[in-house]
């Protein structure tokens, strides 16, 4: 059997799995063997356009939407230029993504917020208080939040910038 499956919420796909020895006439045979055709990254990533102005090659000059050591930048993203809100997704080392932003707009000071889920166009962020930030290229969506119950925000994207693999 040979199947691709996402697990939905997880962000995280079993690239081909093949099963062997699962009829009743292999009885007490070897348990079945599960084998993972991903293939091994060969090159570095590609990267979808120039970093934005305000940017360096780890997030945002602005220090609230700046990944740390040992995370590198996948996803940066800048509101209209009439707003300050600035958007960085991370990468840690064990491949966990974290938004970091500085969103005056949303919460006076940054803040961060712990990868949710992946949708057919954007990333999903929850933060600690319920807060949900979606990420797509045309905009930022933000519902949920408690701070604003009655309102979903919404941000017009300016500066796009992704890592591509």
């Amino acid at each position: 059997m040979f199947g691709w499956v996402k697990a939905r919420g997880a962000g995280m796909f079993v690239v081909g799995v093949a099963v062997a020895g699962c009829g009743a006439e292999d009885a007490g045979s070897a348990p079945p063997t599960i084998a993972s055709s991903a293939p091994a990254p060969t090159k570095a990533p590609v990267v979808d356009g120039v970093l934005p102005s305000g940017a360096d090659k780890q997030g945002w000059l602005d220090p609230g939407a700046r990944c740390l050591d040992g995370e590198r930048p996948v996803l940066l993203i800048g509101a209209t230029r009439s707003s300050k809100e600035k958007f960085a997704v991370c990468e840690r080392a064990d491949a966990t993504r974290v938004l970091r932003a500085a969103a005056p707009s949303l919460r006076a000071q940054p803040f961060e917020a712990p990868f949710f889920t992946y949708t057919a166009n954007s990333q999903q962020f929850l933060n600690g208080d319920g807060m949900k930030i979606d990420l797509s290229k045309a905009t930022v969506t933000v519902t949920d939040d408690p701070q604003n119950p009655r309102y979903i925000v919404g941000f017009v994207v300016e500066a796009y910038w992704s890592v591509i693999y």
